[in-house]
């Protein structure tokens, strides 16, 4: 792989089937689950397994009669995709308890006797002394439930390496969006979110040689595409979560507009900003990790009534976004209720917005795209 395209349509390939992907590719790897952000990765990877993020299936999603109709499509797919046996090469899933339908849904999962599954308690506040205290403590248990469970002594050395590894993952995933923010058109919103979830599902080792191979080839088109960006193509930013289900990211774009950041779940919420100290330096690895998971954002940890709409109106003001467009999955209770609260500041900020309710079938593109049709013109 040489060039920009080949890596973007690599990363495409990966994230549009990723676990038909895995078990086409496993060869002797192995692979370990994990269901959102606030997962210590760095000690899966220590443990020697490959961490993999958890999606659900994204088309012809039956029911399962252990759900009610008013569940989430994502946990609903998720179950499907254990019921059908798409999971098996997994060893083991660690949940985070993200929201309460997650922790209900893992006893269901784990019942269906295809998925033994670790639950990880996360504090509900992310601020404050106990909250780092707890997080710590439940992140140091967690690595001796990884060394009991496969036999194997994870070392500080092994996890403070596993911890760099995902430093440079996230340096330059930083890059590519510095880049993108520069210049909107050298990477489409479909492309930086698919090349960003390719890692959720190859060795982080492989992930980091791929962005390192597509900054190399695009490092000297910076500033190229300026006239295009300036054409009157309206940018927008998108928050959320898609489920992986990029296609819809690309028939957004592909109506003429600029996706330039995004506040999506499966996207720019796993990146985070080090803090200064390098990971040879003394710090206890359990306070490396539980720092980076503090310092990541999502509407189910927030304490004040303005900090998402906060994170928002950063994100639109650095991208210089025309406007916000929110998808949601229906019955998401923690992403409905923040947006109630984030959108009386954004409309005294005179931001405009906009509220798309999708569905993991993706059955409802002809609505989504008169809408949005709708609001570019009026914004």
């Amino acid at each position: 792989m040489n060039n920009k395209h080949q890596t973007i349509e690599n990363a495409c390939t990966i994230v549009n089937d990723p676990y038909h992907y895995i078990a086409s590719n496993r060869q002797e790897k192995r692979y370990f689950g994990y269901d959102c952000i606030f997962v210590p990765i760095e000690i899966i990877h220590a443990a020697g397994l490959i961490p993999v993020r958890l999606f659900g299936k994204s088309k012809g999603m039956g029911t399962d009669q252990r759900i009610p109709s008013q569940c989430c499509d994502f946990l609903k797919g998720l179950i499907q995709t254990v019921n059908e046996g798409r999971l098996s090469f997994l060893e083991g899933a660690v949940f985070g308890f993200c929201c309460d339908t997650l922790k209900a849904g893992s006893s269901i999962l784990e019942s269906s006797g295809q998925l033994s599954i670790y639950t990880m308690g996360i504090p509900t506040k992310f601020r404050g002394k106990p909250a780092k205290t707890l997080l710590v403590k439940e992140i140091e248990i967690f690595k001796r439930f990884m060394e009991n469970r496969f036999d194997f002594v994870i070392s500080s050395d092994r996890i403070k390496k596993s911890i760099e590894q995902y430093r440079k993952q996230n340096t330059r995933l930083q890059k590519l969006k510095s880049l993108k923010t520069e210049n909107p058109d050298i990477l489409s919103g479909h492309d930086i979110l698919n090349l960003l979830s390719a890692g959720y599902f190859i060795p982080v080792e492989d992930h980091i040689q791929m962005l390192d191979e597509l900054l190399e080839s695009i490092s000297g088109r910076v500033g190229l595409e300026r006239e295009t960006a300036a054409r009157g193509r309206k940018k927008i930013l998108l928050s959320g979560l898609v489920n992986c289900n990029y296609e819809l990211v690309k028939k957004i774009e592909n109506l003429g507009v600029s996706v330039v950041d995004d506040d999506l779940c499966e996207g720019s919420r796993s990146l985070f900003t080090p803090k200064n100290e390098p990971v040879n330096a003394g710090t206890a690895w359990a306070e490396m990790i539980a720092d980076r998971i503090l310092s990541l954002y999502c509407p189910v940890k927030i304490e004040t009534k303005s900090e998402y709409a906060d994170v928002l109106i950063e994100k639109y003001k650095n991208g210089d976004a025309d406007g916000i467009v929110f998808i949601f999955f229906k019955f998401c209770d923690p992403h409905y209720l923040e947006y109630t609260i984030a959108r009386q500041k954004l409309m005294e900020k005179k931001i405009p917005f906009l509220v798309l309710e999708s569905s993991l079938d993706g059955d409802n593109w002809g609505q989504i795209e008169t809408r949005i049709e709708a609001f570019i013109e009026n914004i």
